[in-house]
């Protein structure tokens, strides 16, 4: 994985005995997979949690990502992106924009046509937000009180309180796009496999997810504790201290 985060990089290495390796490198800069001049082969699956929206040249990230893809690889996003219809130079947009530092002001569709440029074609668009009731769960349907305080007021806080409001509005959508390759290096794993993958990968999309408790009748449900939301001040390895 790539993380421009030193303290994150810190964190993974200190991680028990792992499979994978983090590296301290923009996700732009990809260039060593799939080229003849290199010993790392093109990639099969790239994907970016919450990281893509903060993209400074989305064109410029998808064409890495597309030239590091072996055919008939995948490139998996989970993000926000704007519902179609909205102005993306609206004052509230562009105040998510700049206090969230969300560069990537992109529908899913407007980005299909950036990645069409680059041999990826669209394959699977699912609105999570609608799927798991963010706005019900996380916002509990209700536009943020954007009153600030003497602890709340700062950019983090602000972008925050503007994504809740562009979602509750409808104007921001919480999705997982998948793009597929076609062209380029042929990989080890072979296409076949990439394709049953891919065919799993769909069809559990249709099933229910397991983080969701489900309980047969006459059966107790698990305990979960409560999570406790705490202001902390970020200045350290482990967080910092409460607020």
């Amino acid at each position: 994985g790539h993380t421009i985060s030193s303290t994150q990089l810190k964190f993974i290495d200190s991680l028990p005995s792992h499979n994978f390796q983090a590296v301290l490198k923009s996700y732009d800069e990809l260039e060593v997979y799939g080229n003849d001049s290199s010993d790392k082969r093109a990639l099969d699956a790239i994907y970016s949690i919450e990281a893509f929206i903060h993209s400074p040249d989305e064109d410029n990230t998808i064409k890495q990502w597309s030239n590091a893809l072996a055919d008939q690889g995948l490139v998996i996003i989970v993000d926000d992106f704007l519902t179609i219809g909205v102005d993306k130079d609206a004052e509230d947009v562009q105040l998510f924009s700049k206090s969230w530092m969300a560069n990537m002001l992109q529908t899913t569709s407007s980005l299909a046509e950036i990645a069409g440029k680059h041999n990826l074609e669209l394959v699977l668009d699912r609105d999570l937000g609608s799927e798991y009731q963010i706005n019900k769960l996380n916002y509990r349907n209700q536009l943020p009180d954007m009153s600030p305080t003497k602890k709340k007021s700062h950019q983090g806080w602000l972008g925050s309180k503007m994504r809740q409001r562009l979602m509750i509005n409808g104007k921001l959508t919480y999705r997982l796009v998948v793009f597929q390759k076609h062209g380029g290096a042929k990989s080890p794993s072979t296409n076949k496999a990439i394709a049953t993958n891919y065919a799993a990968f769909k069809e559990d999309s249709n099933s229910k997810c397991t983080a969701v408790q489900t309980i047969s009748k006459n059966k107790q449900p698990l305990k979960m504790e409560p999570i406790v939301s705490e202001h902390i001040t970020g200045k350290s390895n482990d967080g910092g201290g409460k607020m």
